[in-house]
């Protein structure tokens, strides 16, 4: 129900009994109610993109491979098909060059994760990589025992 109150011009929606049983006194803004139900409507309505034909995704179709560089380190990845361009998800965690048109060198620059986006020469995507960077774990022991004398730990 709506209702105008003598100290003002705006219009509140007073709900139902039911809610006012509740929550007594419980008003909002006719605005307020208004816009929520015009936004409760698009998402009750919305259609999957799919639905419309349209792909909401091309990393669903690219395969990911999961890989593991050493801080400081690098590797060399082959790739099945030739690629125009690669594209590090957060560049400070890794460097991508490419060495050929089927193969890119990874450095590892900081600790973390990140993904490589690898994209055809008609720019598709055709794989992403999961990158991680880690510390090497041989070295890392090493350098605690130095520093603390104990053989007991093993870092893994």
């Amino acid at each position: 129900m709506l209702k105008g109150t003598p100290q003002s011009d705006r219009v509140w929606f007073d709900f139902p009994s039911a809610v006012r049983s509740i929550v007594p006194n419980f008003r909002l803004p006719t605005e307020v109610v208004a816009v929520g139900a015009i936004v409760l409507g698009l998402l009750l309505h919305a259609v999957p993109a799919e639905a419309n034909g349209v792909r909401t995704s091309a990393s669903e179709d690219a395969p990911v491979r999961h890989i593991v560089v050493t801080l400081n380190k690098s590797r060399t990845f082959a790739l099945d098909q030739p690629i125009r361009k690669a594209v590090v998800g957060a560049p400070e965690i890794a460097d991508v060059l490419p060495m050929t048109d089927r193969s890119i060198y990874i450095q590892g620059k900081k600790i973390g994760t990140t993904n490589i986006s690898i994209f055809n020469q008609e720019q598709k995507l055709v794989a992403v990589i999961g990158l991680e960077v880690t510390l090497a774990n041989g070295d890392l022991q090493r350098k605690i025992i130095a520093a603390t004398g104990n053989r007991g730990i093993r870092v893994t």
